[in-house]
């Protein structure tokens, strides 16, 4: 009975299979591409980031440069702690 039933049923069986292997494969290879290019665009964006934190630096470097001694001094206490102070 069972034999009779996979001779007449086996070759659903088999085309059943490949469709879920084919399937899960398209399923995976999407996933992998999504992910690529997720990491891709995550990597323009750092990309993007850095670059304009180096025009910043440049920029403040250039301000920094025109400034007098005293000057520098003087916009420095904004970002150095008074020791004497604390």
């Amino acid at each position: 009975m069972l034999t009779s039933l996979l001779s007449s049923f086996g070759g659903y069986i088999v085309a059943a299979v490949v469709a879920l292997v084919a399937v899960a494969g398209a399923y995976l290879r999407g996933r992998s591409s999504g992910e690529a290019a997720e990491r891709t665009e995550r990597d323009a964006k750092i990309n993007e980031q850095a670059a304009q934190a180096r025009q910043e630096v440049r920029n403040v470097r250039e301000q920094i440069d025109g400034l007098s001694d005293a000057a520098v001094r003087e916009r420095a206490k904004r970002w150095v702690r008074n020791r004497a102070a604390d």
